[in-house]
């Protein structure tokens, strides 16, 4: 079959079954439906887009290029993980901490030679890692301010005991980290039995043995799975330093920004 004919079908069945998907939001009224139709929208522009830059970018294939790419998806994670928290400042602890965590969990395996310092490894493997990352450190930002918003007056009451913060929001650090890596805990299940992964998939289809195949895809899962971990480990706490002044809760900036 014609190439072009085979993506025009992908296409076709990718909005197909996308706009079903947003029909049946439609019409059960769910409140994320604006959300989710401009979601996919953006979703495959940002694709297209990213197809036709990363063609420019192996086909230059310099470091300088590729820093610079990683940057910019460094950028845009911060955005899109800090959009929905209200506290402020919180963009430049998220940058600096998705870049530290993606870093740390990269530069190892460059260094002992596993993938080479080409464009079309560099950019894939760390817009994978720095994804996981943002997904843990939105889930994170969110459940936290939700999670103070219900117990914010019980840590008041600790806090007047004379309990310190680090204690008395021990439990609703627990239940942050809990609900930002629980995905990643059922993805680690199901992996092998459920599913064979993308990564794993795709060397498989290009001729690599399936068992260098599997370590490859583990290697990729620890870093995802650690990453999801230290990003929500890190940042509920950091962030919750935000919500006190010293011993103290800053109650009312929260009774103006939880409403």
């Amino acid at each position: 079959m014609n190439s072009d004919l085979q993506m025009l079908g992908a296409l076709g069945w990718a909005t197909v079954v996308g706009f079903f998907a947003i029909f049946l939001l439609w019409h059960g009224k769910n409140e994320l439906l604006k959300d989710a139709a401009l979601a996919i929208l953006r979703g495959f522009l940002q694709l297209l887009a990213l197809g036709l830059i990363l063609q420019v970018i192996f086909d230059d294939g310099s470091i300088l290029v590729q820093l610079l790419s990683i940057v910019v998806i460094l950028a845009f994670s911060t955005i899109i993980a800090t959009e929905r928290s209200p506290l402020p400042s919180v963009q430049l602890l998220t940058f600096g901490l998705i870049s530290f965590i993606s870093l740390t969990l990269l530069l190892p395996i460059f260094i002992i030679g596993v993938f080479k310092l080409k464009a079309n490894t560099t950019i894939p493997l760390a817009g994978m890692a720095i994804a996981n990352v943002m997904h843990a450190t939105a889930l994170t930002l969110e459940s936290l301010h939700e999670e103070m918003k219900n117990s914010w007056k019980e840590l008041e009451a600790w806090l007047a005991l004379g309990v310190k913060p680090s204690q008395s929001s021990a439990p609703l650090r627990r239940r942050v980290v809990k609900l930002a890596i629980l995905s990643n805990v059922n993805g680690l299940k199901a992996v092998g039995i459920v599913h064979i992964p993308g990564l794993m998939t795709g060397l498989l289809i290009n001729g690599m043995t399936p068992l260098t195949a599997a370590i490859l895809q583990f290697l990729l899962l620890a870093i995802i799975f650690s990453g999801g971990v230290f990003s929500s480990v890190f940042l509920s706490n950091l962030a919750l330093n935000r919500y006190f002044n010293g011993p103290y809760l800053k109650t009312d900036w929260f009774i103006n920004n939880t409403s």
